[in-house]
């Protein structure tokens, strides 16, 4: 699956349907865009989601919450701690910051907090992670890689010129590689882990 096509790259250059001069040049801006956003956030394969375990550090002996590495997450499928399987019903997890909570029941109208383990690999999570269909989030990537794709065309078009200009506009190409634009959209898909 594209986040960006050559339709959509057209579009947003103004080029009319007829015009296909330039299509091999806007084709591999549009390759481009995709493998670049893609990587960026950690789905080099494309969309779909990803299932992972992960063995979260556990530093304190009174600790409710880990954080997973991946997001977001779909669903977990399996929760271990200290060698005792979780039932689904014995923790709460956040699908977009990570957040995995470790409960114990309810006191009165109270959640308990249960512990996990602080033992070398003792907490193990199996989880589902990515973007697979469309969401908001898949669409501000598509917004992403067409204003990538978008840019490198003009970059290349226009390659050692600072500025283009006619009597109804001007243009001032910028030297960053990235629009400002896709760094800002990308940045909220961003983790540590994929920078």
């Amino acid at each position: 699956m594209s986040l960006t096509t050559l339709t959509r790259v057209r579009s947003m250059l103004g080029i009319a349907a007829g015009v296909t001069f330039h299509d091999a040049a806007i084709s591999a801006c549009v390759d481009y865009a995709n493998d670049e956003v893609f990587g960026r956030i950690g789905q080099s394969g494309g969309f779909g989601l990803l299932t992972v375990t992960e063995y979260p550090n556990v530093y304190q002996d009174s600790q409710s919450d880990v954080y997973l590495k991946h997001t977001p997450i779909s669903s977990i499928v399996a929760v271990t701690n200290s060698d005792t399987s979780v039932p689904a019903s014995g923790y709460r997890f956040d699908p977009e910051s990570g957040l995995v909570r470790l409960l114990q029941g309810t006191v009165g109208s109270r959640t308990a907090y249960a512990y996990w383990s602080t033992g070398l690999d003792d907490v193990q999570i199996c989880y589902a992670y990515g973007w697979a269909s469309d969401t908001d989030g898949v669409n501000r990537l598509r917004r992403a890689a067409d204003m990538l794709a978008t840019s490198a065309f003009r970059r290349g078009k226009a390659a050692g010129v600072k500025a283009e200009g006619h009597t109804s506009y001007r243009v001032t190409y910028s030297e960053e590689e990235w629009p400002v634009e896709v760094s800002t959209i990308l940045s909220s898909f961003e983790t540590a882990f994929h920078p």
